[in-house]
């Protein structure tokens, strides 16, 4: 029986943690899906030098390159930056000719765990029988806001596949949900424990005299919602600006990737402050039912009944957004690094340092 030995590269971090999820499944998928007469093999290399390159064709070359190097039969690269054609996203790229595709793992939005594993099988599909048509419908069942297009031109003499969305917004938000994803904001709560703990207590202090009871009663919802805004971009841009998480510049200098590197950071910061928000918001509710007493609260704001469920409410709003704003804006994060490696461009760089130390070495 034939053996087809399929090549798996992921740029470092992110994508080679998903690799590592598929690699086991793989074989058997491809077998039971593509063809059951041989026995599919798939190895995994991670390569952070060509993952590097802001475009296409240079992604391939040393997608080939590495490709000719181990003798695999097929292979498919996982890269974790957005690729473009003619200004359209591209989700993957496939050259027949060549054996060899593209994902790019941003573009397949948020939910990328659940993505993964059919548009993979999808990719090795048409890669094998060198098709747009076969399995069309399995991609497109997967992205239920937009249809994926697969579109198949000849390029110096060569066949080659791309899938696009058909829609450019939505392709767009999808692209900077998976980023932001990429960015994995979770990552950055852990570093947040010391600004929660200095904004709890200066928040929990100012909870104790009746002034913030006093505004919570007579701010309308609309003030309240004006402030948690405030709040939270103050927080978010102290981050971005204290911690130099701002672009300027990319490896290439291309405007495109600037721009979609500094949405991406700035979506993924301020969903970890916005989680951050909701997390001291609870602990401030519970802070005020626990401790404000309810005749005395009447008694101060002037109120002839006693304190609602939505009253304490209040309160809770207003301290979770006057206590990051008064007491946690210039507090130093616990782990810096952690936070700067969320946001795409420290990570291009720190790769590009990384191959120039590696190229030095070998000069010696």
């Amino acid at each position: 029986m034939t053996e087809i030995n399929v090549g798996l590269i992921a740029a470092p971090d992110f994508p080679a943690e998903i690799a590592d999820e598929l690699i086991e499944d793989l074989p058997d998928l491809f077998k039971e899906v593509i063809n059951e007469e041989y026995t599919w093999t798939v190895e995994k290399e991670t390569d952070g030098i060509i993952t590097i390159a802001e475009d296409e064709q240079k992604l391939l070359d040393g997608v080939i390159e590495i490709q000719e190097r181990r003798e695999w039969d097929y292979t498919l690269c996982l890269t974790d930056i957005p690729i473009f054609y003619e200004k359209r996203i591209v989700l993957g790229r496939v050259n027949p000719d060549h054996r060899v595709a593209v994902l790019s793992l941003p573009a397949l939005g948020w939910f990328i765990n659940k993505r993964i594993g059919s548009m993979v099988l999808e990719v090795l599909t048409d890669l094998y029988y060198e098709s747009t048509e076969q399995t069309k419908e399995r991609a497109d069942e997967e992205f239920t806001f937009s249809s994926v297009e697969k579109i198949k031109t000849t390029e110096n003499d060569q066949s080659v596949l791309r899938y696009h969305f058909s829609s450019r917004i939505v392709g767009f938000l999808t692209l900077l949900s998976g980023m932001t994803y990429d960015n994995q904001p979770w990552k950055i709560m852990g570093s947040l424990k010391s600004v929660i703990a200095v904004a709890f207590g200066s928040g929990a202090y100012g909870m104790i005299f009746p002034t913030l009871w006093m505004i919570s009663y007579n701010y309308s919802p609309w003030r309240l919602g004006l402030l948690s805004i405030l709040a939270i971009l103050g927080l978010g841009l102290w981050i971005i600006q204290g911690h130099d998480l701002w672009e300027t510049e990319t490896i290439t200098s291309d405007n495109t990737y600037k721009r979609l590197y500094n949405l991406a950071t700035i979506s993924t910061l301020f969903l970890a402050v916005g989680v951050f928000y909701v997390i001291l918001y609870f602990l401030f509710l519970i802070t005020a039912i626990i401790f404000i007493d309810p005749e005395f609260y009447m008694d101060q704001v002037g109120s002839s009944s006693l304190p609602t469920l939505f009253d304490y409410l209040q309160v809770a709003w207003i301290t979770a957004s006057v206590g990051p704003i008064t007491g946690a804006v210039g507090v130093g994060l616990e782990n810096e690094e952690d936070v700067r490696h969320t946001t795409y461009g420290y990570r291009q760089r720190s790769r590009y340092q990384q191959i120039q130390r590696r190229r030095e070495e070998d000069d010696k």
